[in-house]
């Protein structure tokens, strides 16, 4: 089983940030404040360039401590969105082991309690975004990672992640759906080895149709 949690390098980062947080000019409010790290399945494969990563927007009041395997989490918070469209990708692939064969995480790892970063905590941790991300997907390397920060979601969420890694290119762009008046995309890019699929936030839309958009772009 891979723990990004008790990873060495991986707390370094995260003691950087948090020093970061807590020195910044903005006087953030650190009680106010949650953390996230990634949760990996006890079955997630170990092979270099295998595994699914899903990674959100951002904590939204998560209690990092609540929770140090990821199993419990998707059984209890399956039915949301987010976690209901992770369920029918992964299927796909995984079928009833699903839930003990994928990784989530957020771009964010700080953020306030219930809610999504102001501007100012954003830009705080940006750089230590781009250095958790880089590390957590060395240290994962999966195939395919699913970017839920697309159109619906507003503006910059999947910056961090493209500058963690510049050498993703765009393969392939469809439109699957109309949605309150947005266009509901999809987008494939790859490093050669890696493929990333970058997508829209799932409320109020057909998760169903959602995955196999996502799939389609795979085949």
């Amino acid at each position: 089983m891979i723990s990004i949690k008790k990873n060495r390098e991986i707390k370094a980062l995260y003691d950087k940030l948090l020093n970061a947080i807590k020195n910044d000019s903005h006087k953030f409010d650190i009680d106010k404040l949650r953390v996230f790290t990634t949760l990996v399945g006890r079955e997630y494969p170990i092979e270099h360039n295998k595994g699914i990563i899903f990674y959100g927007r951002a904590t939204n009041g998560w209690d990092d401590d609540k929770f140090n395997e990821l199993e419990p989490v998707l059984e209890k918070e399956y039915w949301r969105p987010f976690f209901n469209l992770l369920y029918y990708f992964a299927w796909d692939f995984y079928g009833d082991s699903w839930r003990s064969k994928v990784a989530w995480s957020n771009i964010c790892k700080i953020a306030p309690d219930g809610g999504n970063p102001s501007n100012a905590l954003w830009y705080a941790q940006y750089d230590s975004i781009i250095e958790i991300i880089r590390k957590e997907v060395e240290l994962l390397s999966p195939e395919i990672v699913v970017l839920v920060t697309g159109n619906t979601a507003g503006a910059r969420w999947e910056e961090p992640f493209f500058e963690a890694f510049p050498n993703l290119k765009e393969i392939k762009s469809i439109k699957w759906a109309e949605s309150r008046g947005y266009d509901c995309t999809a987008t494939i890019f790859t490093d050669g080895k890696m493929k990333v699929l970058l997508t829209d936030r799932p409320e109020f839309r057909p998760i169903e149709a959602h995955s196999n958009a996502l799939t389609t772009l795979l085949k």
